[in-house]
């Protein structure tokens, strides 16, 4: 009996940290994130009703696996909104910091593309509907040397047009967090 209440209350503390660090709830029988889909995303701060996310399957890679950038644009308004779409390392640009607040060295596709920002390309309209959300990846790995072991800091931008429809302005998201074995 003993040992059954020593099980419980250890089961109990866990559960009790997870949820005061941010995390899941926990299915206490096979110890598994329950429902982890629902969960909000945090997003960037909320810009001419569009709101910029950023995530990553995982929080921690080896030094030669790609590192892909999950990033959501979401309508956030009442009313339908448009974006210009090409492909996704023209349409965000994407920052990495290490632990240090440095950037690590471009590759060299990262420094072609932070020469030649205008790169002819076609464009597409892409139209959201209020709530909707229109998704994208990037390899970062592929813009910047992520070889070294290190925690890194990344954060994507875009250029989107104003509702008022005269000019544009750029939007940021959140941060996001990965270690490199």
């Amino acid at each position: 009996m003993e040992i059954l209440r020593i099980i419980r209350v250890s089961t109990i503390a866990m559960l009790i940290i997870v949820v005061v660090q941010g995390g899941a709830s926990i299915d206490l029988q096979k110890q598994k994130p329950i429902n982890s889909k629902a969960m909000p995303e945090v997003g960037g701060e909320i810009i001419e009703g569009l709101q910029l996310s950023a995530r990553l399957d995982k929080a921690t890679f080896r030094r030669d696996e790609p590192v892909l950038l999950k990033l959501s644009i979401k309508n956030t308004t009442t009313k339908p909104l448009f974006l210009r779409a090409s492909y996704s390392q023209k349409d965000y640009q994407v920052f990495v910091k290490n632990e240090n607040g440095k950037s690590p060295a471009l590759t060299e596709l990262g420094e072609h593309l932070k020469r030649n920002s205008i790169i002819a390309s076609p464009e597409s309209k892409v139209n959201l509907d209020p709530g909707q959300e229109s998704e994208d990846q990037t390899n970062v790995s592929e813009l910047y040397d992520l070889t070294a072991p290190s925690t890194y800091y990344i954060t994507a931008k875009r250029v989107v047009p104003k509702m008022s429809g005269s000019g544009a302005v750029e939007i940021a998201s959140n941060t996001v967090k990965v270690t490199i074995m």
